[in-house]
């Protein structure tokens, strides 16, 4: 007996019949048993499972393509794959029926999910490495930016001569003349009072802290009484007006006027006076163009001739032009030091 039934994904490989009667005690009657051999085509499986499967395999893999730093793009690959690999699963289980075992494509499948996740891991940890090194450069740079802003600073206040035509007038609010160690102390110990109530309101933080206003109530008014008879005992005909103008204006808090010689850092028109202000400043001017460089930080006397980055004026200092300033620097600080020249300091009230 010839069979020609098949579908696309199956088909009749072979029919056994038997005929046979099947007497359950009353009545008699004739049967006819057969069974039925099935066959799977397995290029239906190919195409519609298989093929598809290890093309989105692949299609994953281009985010090993795309640059370092396209971590988004890299991200929406992987997650898209995986996606796209959960619908073919659940569309090739929902076409064959439900049994309790594997089945040859589910450990395909398994094996494809493995591959997709552990490229997506991969991309994150190279992208996470790669931004770790980047940090850890910039770190080293912004440090030898320091560096090489101090010795600029040691140049300009010390090794470079001092001219006529640079005297500039400074304002600062100098120290009080009671102020000392004590009453330092004593206000550290305040703020710190007044942090802790601030954070955790209670009446023994509240007691703390009033304690500490009274301390340094106490101690201020002590100091300033007895730095007036200080002061006053020291009093005489020698002693300049300007000298008491000052202390005046000292314990008042006043700004005191004084000149200062040199070449002075200015930022937007207002001359630099901390240390840190200074540094910061030279080291930010090592990332604009050569001419904003030169018309900037150097201020009289002799331009140099090139600088390290006067062909692009778009290019920073690099670490290596950042070590040989700096031991540029150093060699000229040490060559002015063996010459037997004494530095000139400045003098302030």
């Amino acid at each position: 007996m010839d069979f020609k039934v098949h579908t696309s994904a199956r088909g009749i490989e072979t029919v056994d019949y038997t005929p046979t009667v099947f007497d359950e005690n009353d009545p008699v009657y004739q049967v006819l048993w057969f069974e039925l051999k099935l066959r799977r085509s397995p290029l239906i499986a190919l195409m519609s499972i298989y093929f598809p499967a290890l093309m989105i395999v692949m299609v994953s893999w281009l985010a090993f393509l795309l640059p370092e730093p396209d971590i988004a793009a890299k991200l929406s690959i992987s997650i898209t794959s995986i996606l796209s690999l959960v619908t073919l699963a659940s569309y090739a289980d929902s076409k064959l029926p439900k049994v309790s075992y594997f089945k040859g494509h589910d450990v395909f499948i398994g094996f494809c999910f493995v591959i997709m996740f552990s490229s997506s891991v991969e991309e994150i940890k190279s992208s996470c490495c790669d931004e770790r090194g980047n940090q850890l450069e910039v770190l080293e740079v912004t440090r030898l930016k320091r560096k090489v802003s101090n010795q600029m600073l040691k140049q300009l206040t010390i090794s470079i001569p001092k001219t006529k035509g640079f005297r500039k007038t400074l304002e600062y609010h100098p120290p009080k003349p009671w102020w000392n160690k004590d009453r330092e102390v004593a206000v550290r110990q305040k703020r710190v009072a007044l942090r802790k109530e601030n954070r955790s309101p209670s009446i023994e933080g509240l007691i703390i802290l009033r304690k500490a206003e009274a301390i340094v109530k106490r101690t201020i008014g002590e100091a300033k009484k007895t730095a007036w008879p200080n002061f006053s005992s020291n009093l005489d005909t020698k002693l300049p007006p300007t000298k008491i103008h000052n202390f005046i204006a000292r314990m008042n808090g006043n700004r005191i006027k004084s000149q200062e010689q040199g070449y002075p850092l200015e930022k937007d028109g207002v001359i630099l006076q901390t240390e840190i202000e200074k540094e910061e400043t030279l080291g930010d001017a090592f990332e604009y163009p050569a001419e904003v460089f030169n018309s900037k930080v150097h201020r009289g006397g002799q331009q140099p001739k090139s600088l390290p980055y006067q062909d692009d004026l778009l290019k920073p200092f690099t670490k290596d032009e950042l070590n040989m300033a700096i031991q540029k620097f150093e060699n000229s600080f040490n060559a002015w030091n063996r010459q037997g020249r004494q530095p000139v300091v400045n003098k302030k009230p």
